[in-house]
């Protein structure tokens, strides 16, 4: 290519071997470049909800729409190894770090893999210099077979009555998982039924979530 330029055509010989040298080295830069980083993707933001619908843009906001407050009630921690195991509280005891609400129910095998699969992204986190609050709400119905959801995880249970109704408070269903910023704010709802998966005994389901956690604590 470069002997079609009347340049290089008139150009003294040692001229053209230099020139063809950079050529060379060009290519080998861009090679080199295009292998190296090739494969870089940007990071998908987790706490982008795809299914956000038009009842988030409505003021107030709902509560489980990114960018409003929890909402405020008071439940007992039924979680013996909690630090509030057996007090009355709600979510504004853990502002200062990003928290993880799950809607879960006890009698749900679903629900104590995901316990168990969020005690393991808890430790994992911590490890990693990540110091996020996890919390399960269970449900009324779930409270006889609490023991089997208190196994599978350390951090704190608080227990749902009729009186309170903490899931209506949340709006959400069972399965649903909020991530809170350090201040209460949600930043995203993962829907039980949405897109994102959040099934945290696949790979990609747990990685969604922890990633949604990193990238929370970001802010």
């Amino acid at each position: 290519l470069y002997l079609s330029l009347p340049y290089f055509r008139d150009a003294p010989e040692d001229a053209v071997k230099m020139k063809r040298s950079l050529c060379v080295a060009g290519w080998a830069m861009f090679i080199l470049v295009s292998a190296c980083g090739g494969d870089d993707e940007p990071t998908q933001n987790l706490l982008q909800d795809p299914d956000v619908g038009e009842q988030c843009q409505t003021q107030p906001l709902p509560v489980y729409c990114a960018g409003a407050m929890a909402p405020s009630f008071a439940l007992e921690d039924i979680q013996p190894r909690s630090e509030g195991f057996q007090q009355t509280y709600g979510l504004e005891r853990f502002t200062g770090k990003v928290t993880v609400v799950s809607l879960l129910a006890a009698w749900c095998p679903f629900c104590r893999s995901q316990a168990e699969n969020m005690e393991r992204m808890k430790q994992e986190l911590l490890n990693e210099g990540v110091d996020a609050n996890f919390v399960s709400v269970n449900s009324v119905d779930a409270y006889e077979d609490k023991d089997q959801l208190l196994a599978r995880c350390s951090f704190p249970v608080l227990q749902d009555t009729l009186a309170v109704t903490a899931w209506d408070l949340l709006g959400g269903v069972k399965d649903d998982i909020y991530v809170y910023d350090r201040q209460g704010v949600l930043l995203r709802r993962f829907r039980a039924t949405g897109t994102t998966n959040i099934r945290l005994s696949t790979e990609d389901g747990y990685a969604n979530l922890k990633t949604a956690v990193k990238q929370a604590s970001q802010r």
